[in-house]
């Protein structure tokens, strides 16, 4: 989950956007983004709406040559994802319309050979059950 702020602002050379590294927090640790890239395979970002997911997904996106993809074209998508980072945003628009959604799409993730998979999604959204059944798919 986005958790604060402990870094400069660089400047996006693509975008000429400020980006503002974030510190994540995991279980009470604070995790930078390196790390995160380093020594994670399986993540959620949980935030609240402007808290910031979209945008550092965005930045994984560039650091790793991956793109996102919406969780609501994801879930009907043929064939399984050819990418070593899989970026899914956009869990809690699915899980408003339809919440067994979301297990659908976390099990089709499962199935990827993607090395890395990332899940955003609004943190009042996603509870306990969702994360039981992250932990059984992958």
């Amino acid at each position: 989950m986005v958790d604060g702020v402990n870094h400069s602002p660089e400047i996006d050379s693509a975008s000429g956007d400020i980006y503002i590294s974030r510190t994540l927090n995991r279980n009470d640790r604070a995790v930078s983004e390196d790390d995160f890239l380093e020594s994670f395979s399986i993540a959620v970002v949980l935030a609240e709406p402007g808290g910031g997911k979209t945008k550092f997904l965005e930045r994984l996106a560039r650091r790793t040559g991956s793109q996102i993809i919406r969780a609501s074209r994801f879930r009907y998508v043929a064939g399984k994802p050819v990418s070593n980072t899989l970026i899914i945003d956009g869990m809690d628009e699915v899980a408003r319309q339809n919440p067994e959604a979301l297990k659908e799409i976390i099990s089709k993730a499962s199935d990827s050979n993607s090395k890395r998979v990332v899940f955003a999604c609004r943190s009042g959204i996603w509870d306990s059950s969702e994360t039981r059944f992250l932990r059984d798919c992958f």
